[in-house]
């Protein structure tokens, strides 16, 4: 059974039927996220894995980090002044946005810089509860989502 704010969020009536049961205790994670031109990524560090999270509730995925950045790699930043809604993203977001998976969709921009957040992540039978500090993503194995 989850426990503190993921039992409020599992033993919502649309929730818990279809997550189930946890099948590992909740753990703390850290990282970063951005906002790519075309999707949310969640870089987790202890995982090694990005959440991406696209802006309609259908399709999230895990993808592995296979950049080989250092863990403590500098934060992509915003160039000041841009002249387009998106910029080039670099770092390990930048990756993401560059690899043969995403560059297509992304074309290798972010319209946000990226943000450090302390969360946890607990996985069951269905999917997984991920909170980024802020919000809580329920990702669902079939890959939809939503969040509370």
């Amino acid at each position: 059974m989850p426990l503190g704010g993921f039992n409020d969020v599992w033993r919502d009536a649309q929730v818990y039927p279809r997550l189930g049961c946890a099948t590992e205790p909740a753990e703390p994670i850290s990282g970063t996220e951005a906002y790519l031109c075309c999707t949310h990524s969640i870089w987790v560090r202890e995982k090694g894995l990005f959440v991406t999270i696209p802006g309609l509730q259908r399709g999230w995925t895990f993808v592995q980090d296979a950049s080989d950045l250092p863990a403590d790699e500098a934060r992509m930043i915003a160039p000041v002044p841009r002249p387009q809604p998106c910029f080039p993203a670099t770092g390990r977001h930048g990756w993401l946005a560059h690899s043969p998976a995403w560059v297509e969709r992304c074309q290798g921009k972010a319209w946000s810089d990226e943000t450090i957040f302390e969360g946890a992540m607990q996985a069951f039978e269905g999917g997984w509860l991920l909170w980024n500090g802020n919000v809580c993503f329920v990702l669902y194995a079939d890959g939809t989502w939503t969040m509370f």
